[in-house]
């Protein structure tokens, strides 16, 4: 049988989305390596020298980290699935995400809060907007009461601006210097001894911002910041979008619930585990030799989960024990941890198998198609509301066919890798060269132990993980 095109198969929406750059690390006035935030993987430059590309890759695994079921994945994903771009997409997020980058490359080294210490070789425009990020961080701490050192102070309000910015969500291109600029106005108005005052500050002024403004002349708005209520609302969400897929033909379907397995592996597990797929490309001649590694990150995000738990679950409101969110947030991480700790680490067993333990976790302690009040506001806010409840009712009653179609996905996932992934880079990249598969490795467990600091602070957040 012919091959189906691959412009075919996707649709022109799709196809287009290919050829839009994903988040890329710079070195030498160069790219390095590309995050694409649709498929979760990283792909490594091939025409670049294999030293540049050792010597940095570590850092791109930061765009996976600060991006992971954040706007500047989400939206990108949405757009992929709906086969249109109804959301915000790569162009939006670009000039913010690469700023947070550069910054944060100090944190990742364990080098001070300092403009020296930002790479030098990449895109000015980038370069300027950490660099004011930087004073805005320079500041803050300044603010900071005295039993702080400077140097961690000033590590404490970087880490805020990061996780402040990583909620933020440009309706434009190029918003980055406007929304710096908003920032750069802000003055805290008293003494911080808890770097989290200091992000609330943050949000409730941009909050206040964005009210007062129609979001088409302001350019940029804002989302909740993740704690167990908004990361369950996302997961129902982005399910939501997998299972409404415009209807193609099955092997079309199956395609493209293939190529977003990382995301719903991500969500399914409430953030408690992921994979990223590394394509290491090296122009050889006429072709570019690939070789394929699935870096497993659930240790790591376990990890990070274990750390943070006690922010999630600690009480702010008299009814916090009544808090259906947090209890659901609690039970899967448990089973997480025990499938992990009893069975070889395998995330696509560990999908197939919470396919039916979180709709079943979910229902436990939700009635979607009740009117019993709950005693947590912040439940009847982000889960109960008329939208959220449908598409509550819609995931702990899917059908066995949707269920078996993302279990097939997550089977065939690897297969799908050297196949149609190698299509689509290969459309990405927009070059004439064949990619030639030298290897597919085996599942590789990343503990990521010198950056784990981000996971810590990144999902579940240290700095949001509240109520």
């Amino acid at each position: 049988m012919k091959p189906v095109p691959l412009r075919t198969r996707l649709g022109e929406g799709r196809y287009r989305m290919l050829r839009v750059p994903g988040y890329h690390l710079y070195r030498a006035g160069r790219w390095i390596a590309a995050y694409e935030p649709e498929f979760s993987w990283i792909i490594t430059n091939p025409f670049v020298p294999k030293r540049l590309v050792n010597r940095a890759l570590l850092e791109e695994f930061c765009h996976n980290s600060m991006c992971s079921s954040r706007p500047a994945q989400l939206h990108p994903v949405i757009n992929w699935l709906n086969g249109s771009a109804g959301c915000p997409g790569p162009d939006e997020y670009r000039d913010l995400v690469e700023a947070i980058a550069v910054v944060a490359c100090p944190l990742a080294r364990s080098k001070a809060v300092s403009k020296r210490n930002l790479p030098r070789a990449i895109p000015k425009k980038y370069r300027d907007l950490g660099s004011r990020i930087i004073d805005i961080a320079i500041g803050f701490s300044k603010k900071a009461d005295a039993t702080f050192l400077p140097s961690d102070a000033r590590c404490r309000m970087l880490w805020a601006i990061i996780t402040y910015l990583s909620y933020v969500v440009p309706l434009v291109p190029n918003q980055g210097p406007r929304i710096i600029a908003f920032l750069e106005s802000l003055r805290y108005p008293r003494t911080w001894s808890n770097d989290h005052d200091v992000f609330e500050f943050l949000l409730a002024m941009t909050a206040r911002l964005v009210r007062s403004h129609r979001p088409t002349d302001l350019g940029f708005t804002i989302t909740h910041p993740r704690d167990p209520h908004v990361i369950i609302s996302s997961m129902l969400q982005m399910f939501e979008a997998a299972r409404s897929i415009p209807l193609v033909e099955h092997e079309t379907r199956m395609e493209i619930l293939q190529s977003v397995f990382p995301l719903l592996l991500h969500e399914i597990t409430l953030g408690n585990s992921g994979i990223v797929p590394l394509f290491w490309l090296r122009a050889r001649g006429n072709e570019i030799a690939t070789v394929v590694e699935v870096w497993d990150e659930t240790p790591g995000w376990l990890t990070s989960t274990q750390q943070s738990i006690s922010l999630a679950l600690r009480g702010h409101s008299p009814c916090h024990q009544s808090c259906g969110a947090r209890r659901i947030y609690q039970e899967i991480y448990k089973t997480i941890e025990r499938f992990t700790r009893t069975d070889r680490l395998d995330p696509y067993r560990l999908f197939q198998k919470m396919m039916t333990t979180t709709p079943e976790v979910v229902t436990k302690y939700f009635d979607f198609g009740s009117n019993i009040a709950h005693d947590c506001f912040h439940c009847r806010k982000h889960l109960l509301d008329a939208k959220t409840a449908c598409l509550g009712r819609r995931f702990t009653s899917m059908p066995d066919s949707f269920r078996r179609e993302c279990v097939e996905a997550s089977r065939k996932y690897e297969g799908w890798l050297i196949h149609e992934g190698l299509e689509y880079i290969s459309a990405s990249l927009n070059t004439n060269l064949t990619l030639s598969l030298r290897q597919i490795s085996p599942l590789v467990v990343r503990w990521r132990k010198s950056l784990l600091p981000w996971v810590h602070v990144i999902s579940p957040d240290a700095h949001t993980i509240h109520s």
